[in-house]
């Protein structure tokens, strides 16, 4: 009477990324912050405010397609409603995890998106000499906010989130 499932995987990384929604066209035209400069200050009544400067750059990010289908008889699908549902919600599956790793990883080569690893889409950090995982991240927090910047994600590689959950206090 109905499926017997196989292992997902998680989504983490989509869930975090705002979708925009375009409804016709094969790119959005979306503006990139370069810089700014806040020039907010007291200023006495009566006198001239202080400027805030910024500069944009107009970006056009190409809308890719990520596919797949399955071979399934008619009959399959008329007399078997389940094994139907099912089937969909694999291959809704697959889409979603080609997409997680597209975020991550794609290089932005048609037809690859521009994923968060692509070169420019990051600021590289290298640990200091004797850091984990933990402390790594901590100096990378706090090196954020140093610049006016709130993270509220981290992405770690599933074995070194591992690696990290293993350590003990003391431990090498």
């Amino acid at each position: 009477p109905g499926v017997i499932p196989g292992n997902f995987l998680p989504i983490t990384v989509r869930g975090r990324i705002p979708v925009i929604g375009v409804t016709q066209g094969n790119s959005v035209v979306v503006m990139k912050e370069n810089t700014w400069t806040s020039g907010a200050a007291e200023t006495a009544q009566g006198a001239e405010k202080p400027e805030t400067t910024g500069t944009f750059t107009q970006t056009t990010v190409n809308i890719q397609t990520i596919a797949h289908w399955v071979k399934v008889t008619n009959q399959l699908l008329s007399d078997a409603p389940a094994v139907a549902r099912y089937i969909d919600l694999r291959l809704r599956d697959g889409l979603a995890q080609r997409i997680e790793r597209q975020l991550i990883l794609g290089n932005g080569t048609a037809p690859n998106i521009s994923g968060l690893t692509d070169s420019g889409n990051f600021t590289a950090y290298t640990a200091k000499s004797g850091d984990n995982l933990a402390d790594a991240l901590n100096r990378i927090k706090y090196a954020m906010w140093a610049i006016g910047r709130a993270p509220d994600t981290v992405i770690v590689n599933p074995s070194d989130w591992a690696a990290l959950e293993l350590t003990r206090e003391g431990a090498n």
